[in-house]
This record gives structure tokens, C-alpha cells and sequence, in this order.
């Protein structure tokens, strides 16, 4: 299910944790989880946490979500778990 994950995510759109969820058919816990691990894998890259708006985010045309409380991470390796 982490391939899967990554795949979603290296299409480069912005996606929401019920999205990916519905997507991956689990749950929003589950898919919160993986992420998390990818990023402590080194798979992915927090790169930006959007508590302080969309003013000045270079992502700001690209994301769905504005004006909430998102993490962004960046896709850097291919997995192999």
C-alpha cells in the first residue's frame, strides 16, 4: 500500500488525506501513518506546513486546499520497502 501511496502522489497533484483515503481504500489514520513513515524513510519531504496562509506559497495555484492547515511534502526517492 506505500507503492500505491507513492504513486498517487508522484502523479504531482495536490491530494487531501480523505482523498488519499478514499483512493487507497483506508482510512485517513492509516494514510496519516504512512506518510509520516515515508518521511522518516526518507521518501518524502516536508516541505512546507500551511498554518499561515497561501500569501507568498509558490504552490499556492497548484493546491485545492486553501486557507486550512496542510503539510506539503515533495516525493524524493523510489521506495523500496
Amino acid at each position: 500500500m506505500l507503492n500505491q501511496l507513492l504513486v498517487e502522489i508522484s502523479k504531482g497533484n495536490t491530494l487531501d488525506i480523505n482523498g488519499l483515503a478514499d483512493r487507497l481504500a483506508t482510512t485517513p489514520g492509516m494514510v496519516k501513518a504512512m506518510l509520516e513513515h515515508l518521511e522518516r524513510s526518507g521518501a518524502l519531504l516536508n516541505v512546507q506546513t500551511c498554518d499561515g496562509g497561501c500569501q507568498g506559497c509558490g504552490l499556492a495555484a497548484q493546491c485545492q486546499k486553501k486557507n486550512t492547515e496542510n503539510r506539503l511534502w515533495e516525493y524524493i526517492i523510489p521506495y523500496s520497502g
